[in-house]
């Protein structure tokens, strides 16, 4: 399947320990999309307040999944910050019913204008939102639901710059959140720590650091020259 070229996208820190690293593996800087159309805001999101921004998103695959962003919702209906909540083009925010004062919610906001003014992000743990909150040092709550999540969820505990509704495993099978289950309680209080605890943010920021130093667009393309013409595996630097 791989061949001759492997581009992984994945920070070393973040990969799992049991992980092997092929020798034509070269580990590459994740670009994130700067979204480049304007966009008017919405007169709700003109009226946020100066408070620390919540972002939470269940992404475009399960981002219809029952109750989550509601327990999410509860958790920090009342408390002194903003949440935003995006449910994605294919959902209402209505869906969601009565929103706490301090809750916005949208189809869709880019994350590239967002992100810069966040403080937090309550995500499932999809890859590139994960990615794109480490690109810009922000600790991330989890609500593992499927896939790779649970296994990122793991990895960010670890690392220190997360915490999960989850409880995590310590075998190849990584539980993942009911949203019957949910605490809107257990919600708050990680949010609350990951807020006001410093060891997430210094985490999340030495995760950024390292995103910053891996090779990006002109090493990716100079690596796809060097297949073209040499038609052999491309081994990395030991």
């Amino acid at each position: 399947m791989y061949g001759q070229l492997y581009l992984d996208f994945v920070p070393s820190s973040l990969a799992l320990p049991e992980a092997r690293q092929l020798p034509f593996s070269h580990r590459l800087r994740p670009v994130f999309l700067r979204h480049q159309r304007r966009r008017r805001p919405t007169a709700q999101a003109r009226r946020t307040p100066d408070l620390p921004i919540i972002y939470a998103t269940l992404g475009t695959v399960f981002n219809g999944t029952p109750s989550v962003l509601e327990a999410a919702i509860e958790a920090m209906a009342g408390e002194p910050v903003t949440m935003i909540v995006t449910t994605g083009r294919n959902r209402d925010p209505g869906e969601l019913g009565r929103l706490p004062t301090n809750v916005r919610a949208e189809r869709y906001i880019p994350q590239s204008g967002l992100f810069p003014r966040c403080s937090v992000v309550i995500t499932h743990g999809g890859f590139n939102t994960l990615v794109a909150a480490l690109g810009h040092g922000l600790p991330v709550y989890f609500l593992p639901l499927s896939a790779d999540q649970p296994w990122n969820a793991q990895r960010a505990v670890e690392l220190g710059f997360g915490l999960s509704a989850g409880e995590l495993g310590t075998n190849s099978i990584r539980p993942v959140v009911r949203a019957e289950r949910l605490d809107p309680a257990q919600i708050r209080n990680a949010i609350r720590r990951l807020l006001w605890e410093q060891s997430f943010s210094r985490a999340a920021a030495a995760v950024r650091a390292e995103i910053e130093e891996l090779p990006g667009p002109d090493h990716t393309a100079h690596l796809l020259e060097r297949l073209a013409t040499e038609k052999g595996r491309i081994l990395a630097k030991a």
